[in-house]
Parts: structure tokens; C-alpha cells; sequence
């Protein structure tokens, strides 16, 4: 057997900014208030995580971090922070789907609830503003998944008929829905499936997991590759596209 590794995992693709740590077999997660105060609360989050399971940020075998799709500026606070530390300690860093977070969230709350869980199909959808998602397809079981569908930005009617066409096509026992975009997803069509709603907590506990799975899998990549992944290239809105996001957004609200 491999000896437990100690690893940081950091996740700023959301507005919760989600931490893990493990060192000689302890492990720890801790999620807050991420966005714009990730960075001013980040480094020392860490260092008391590393406290909590016994070891130093020196001590560090490679620092994971969620690489995206999600928020631009979460992204490369993320990369900056797990680069940064990498150089730092000579270790080297471990690049990870945030929307497979997700999937892994949801995957492991089945498995809380029930006696087996056997392969899943995971869509996770995920909110991107803009009345667009950040959307991907994920097979397998918690630790084991494969990319169905590559992580994308699409709009919510799109992905609709994309997951509709995976949900036929793929021979699963359970097709699953995930992420905080299911609102707008809902919206624009009925979609198959079941769906499971993470938390914050259950996506800190995630990332250790999935940081851990890769480490194992012998992914690891110099620090100097630590680079994000961007789906979104337009920031800005027409006011006409403002106005359908705002439409859309009101149809997935209760009451409207």
C-alpha cells in the first residue's frame, strides 16, 4: 500500500470558498465564505487545517486545487494560492474538475443514504450567471469517475436536450442531477432524473476525497502547470440578454 500522503485541497470555483488537508491518515475540511474574501482568508484557513491533521505546510506531498470551470477570479486565486505554495515547498500539484466536486458530493450523500450505490450518471449543472451553466457528465462511482460529457458553458435549454440524449444513450441504473444551476436547468425544460442537492460541507469533503483519488492515480503535475480552465471568454451582457437572464431567473423562482 501506498503511504498516506499529506495533501492541501483548495476549491475557489463558487462562492464558498472549500478546504481539505490530510496528513499520516487524519484528514480535515472546513468551507466559508468565499468570492471576492477567498484570498484574505485563505492562506490561514490552510495553515490551521495542516494544524488540525498534525503537519506543516513544508510537509506538504502536493497541493490540489480545483482548476474549473467556474468564477474568474476564484479560478486563478486557487491556481495562484496551490502554484504559489508548490514552488514554495517543492511539491508538485494536483488539478482538479470542479464540477466533478460536485459529482463526487453527490455520489457520496447516495451513499450515505443507501445500502449500495451502484455506477451513477452525474449532470452536474452549475450556475454561471448570465442565465448560462457550467455543465459536464460524469460516469462511475465516488473515487472512479469518467468524463461523459467535457465540462462547457451552454445555455440551460441546450443542456436539456443534451442531458435528455445521455440519460437514453447511456445504459445506467441511476441518472443523477446535481449543481446550483438546477433552478434555470428546470426552467427551461423537464429533465430526467434524480436530484440530489449538496452543501458546501459535503463539497469540502469532496475535494479531499477526489485530491486523494488523483494523488493515487499518479497525477500529480509540476507546479508550473498549475493553470486554470476558462469556458467563458464573453464577461458582459447586452441589455436585451440582461433582460431574458432576468426572465429566466424569475421563471426558476417559487411564486413566479
Amino acid at each position: 500500500m501506498m503511504p498516506a500522503p499529506t495533501l492541501l485541497a483548495i476549491d475557489c470555483s463558487t462562492e464558498a470558498l472549500c478546504l481539505g488537508a490530510c496528513a499520516g491518515g487524519r484528514a480535515a475540511h472546513w468551507h466559508g465564505t468565499g468570492g471576492a474574501q477567498a484570498s484574505a482568508v485563505l492562506l490561514a484557513r490552510a495553515q490551521e487545517l495542516m494544524a488540525e491533521v498534525g503537519a506543516p505546510l513544508a510537509s506538504l506531498d502536493a497541493v490540489a486545487f480545483a482548476r474549473g470551470p467556474g468564477a474568474f477570479t476564484g479560478l486563478r486565486t486557487a491556481c495562484a494560492t496551490a502554484q504559489g505554495l508548490a514552488f514554495g515547498v517543492d511539491c508538485p500539484v494536483l488539478p482538479i474538475d470542479s464540477l466533478m466536486i460536485v459529482a463526487q458530493a453527490a455520489a457520496q450523500q447516495l451513499l450515505a443514504s443507501e445500502s449500495a450505490v451502484a455506477p451513477i450518471l452525474v449532470g452536474v449543472a452549475m450556475d454561471a450567471r448570465m442565465g448560462e451553466l457550467y455543465a459536464g457528465v460524469y460516469a462511475g462511482q465516488p473515487g472512479g469517475w469518467h468524463v461523459i460529457e467535457q465540462p462547457c458553458l451552454t445555455t440551460p435549454t441546450v443542456w436539456a436536450q443534451r442531458w435528455q440524449a445521455q440519460t437514453v444513450n447511456q445504459v445506467q441504473p441511476l441518472a443523477v442531477l446535481t449543481g446550483s444551476g438546477l433552478g434555470l436547468l428546470q426552467a427551461a425544460s423537464a429533465v430526467p432524473g434524480m436530484v440530489v442537492n449538496t452543501s458546501d460541507h459535503e463539497r469540502a469533503a469532496a475535494l479531499l476525497e477526489l485530491a486523494l483519488a488523483r494523488w493515487q492515480a499518479g497525477a500529480a503535475l509540476p507546479a508550473a502547470q498549475a493553470l486554470p480552465l476558462y469556458v467563458r471568454d464573453k464577461v458582459a451582457q447586452t441589455t436585451a440578454e440582461r433582460q431574458a437572464a432576468a426572465s429566466l431567473v424569475a421563471a426558476a423562482t417559487p411564486g413566479h
